[in-house]
């Protein structure tokens, strides 16, 4: 097991290795990667994160992608000054555009820029690496954000079928121990075209901040894991638990507890 003094050493390399590859500009210091990057994230793709942030900080919203054939997927890059329902608006026009998200990782810079990475594929579960199909989904994507186009025109068209026969029963779980500062929701259920949205509009509509997520997909099950906060940026308090986990239960078409 590596030591904190080689991982340090670790992330020193690599941070050279960035700030090399976003050249002209030196990185200052809300530009850093967090310690939250895996240390195996590639330099070139954190490198043009990082360039991306640099247009989003202008204020306007800024998207990449990198296909992956070999792996089977595409990355999704997006960098935008940050606001409550960011993630619900790309989640649900990804579902609107027949693009599901296996995976992805949600943060946000200390001046406010949030830069996340999505790991996408076809609903089949192909990469993405149709130039022309890219293109639309960026553009789409940015035309949103920006608010040139109607996000509810966008998520009106949203399919929502299972992705697979539903054989196993969710679990969502909420805990004050694991985070100093966020409330910690976890969430196993089947996968779907439009779930990610599903959990994160729901979110949103209760009033929540996103500080953090990591989701991930296998085969047809979802495995997400979102920090959360209310609007004033506390941990919510147990007794709001109840009605967050009957809304999400809800919003995912499950029948609630009794």
């Amino acid at each position: 097991m590596a030591t904190t003094q080689e991982l340090h050493e670790e992330f020193q390399k690599k941070k050279q290795k960035i700030e090399q590859m976003a050249s002209p500009a030196p990185l200052d210091g809300p530009e850093l990667p967090s310690f939250r990057y895996p240390l195996g994230a590639q330099p070139q793709l954190i490198a043009r994160q990082i360039l991306l942030a640099r247009r989003a900080s202008q204020g306007s919203p800024a998207v990449s992608f990198l296909p992956e054939p070999e792996r089977g997927y595409t990355v999704l890059l997006l960098c935008c000054p940050d606001t409550r329902g960011l993630f619900a608006k790309t989640a649900g026009t990804l579902a609107s555009l027949e693009v599901n998200i296996l995976g992805a990782r949600l943060d946000t810079r200390k001046d406010g820029v949030a830069v996340d990475l999505l790991w996408i594929s076809t609903t089949r579960g192909d990469v993405i690496d149709d130039p022309i199909r890219l293109r639309r989904i960026g553009n789409t994507l940015e035309g949103v954000l920006r608010g040139t186009i109607s996000f509810d025109e966008v998520v009106a068209r949203i399919d929502a079928r299972p992705l697979a026969p539903a054989l196993k029963t969710p679990k969502l779980s909420l805990n004050n121990e694991i985070s100093e500062a966020c409330t910690v929701l976890e969430i196993r259920a089947e996968d779907r075209l439009g779930f990610a949205y599903s959990v994160a509009s729901c979110l949103t509509g209760l009033g929540l901040n996103i500080v953090f997520a990591k989701l991930a997909t296998e085969k047809t099950m979802a495995f997400d894991v979102f920090y959360l906060t209310d609007s004033s940026g506390a941990k919510l308090p147990p007794e709001r638990w109840p009605e967050v986990l009957s809304q999400l239960r809800e919003a995912l078409h499950l029948p609630a507890r009794k």
